[in-house]
């Protein structure tokens, strides 16, 4: 048995029994990597938390292997699909699709949390 069948579970492309191509590994600690590995080594996909939190990142080429838990080199919290940057686009056409305002008067929405938005109408 390998070392990575004891730490998670694989499933995707392998080149000479390694990891690499695309493909998702599930940690035993509950996260989950999918996207793009070279080597046995993520380079750039999304990553799940344990907590369900999702996550855009990017690896080093030099960075641990999948199964030793690497630590990103740039990592972008993603909600619904959308990146945090995209957050007020995403906010303000939801908001404009729930008719909270009315049709081209949403200006904005503010964060009350996570999953809560409250819309920002203008007149």
């Amino acid at each position: 048995m390998d070392a990575s069948s004891c730490v998670g579970r694989y499933e995707g492309d392998l080149d000479e029994d390694v990891f690499h191509g695309r493909g998702v590994f599930t940690s035993a600690r509950g996260w989950t990597y999918s996207g793009a590995l070279e080597r046995d080594r993520p380079t750039e996909g999304e990553l799940v938390e344990a907590d369900g939190r999702r996550f855009k990142v990017a690896y080093a080429k030099d960075c641990a292997l999948i199964f030793n838990n690497p630590a990103p080199e740039s990592k972008v919290g993603v909600v619904c699909g959308a990146a945090a940057e995209e957050l007020p686009a995403v906010r303000t056409r939801a908001c404009e699709a729930a008719g909270m305002c009315g049709a081209g008067h949403c200006v904005g929405t503010l964060a009350v949390d996570m999953l809560r938005t409250a819309c920002v109408c203008g007149q």
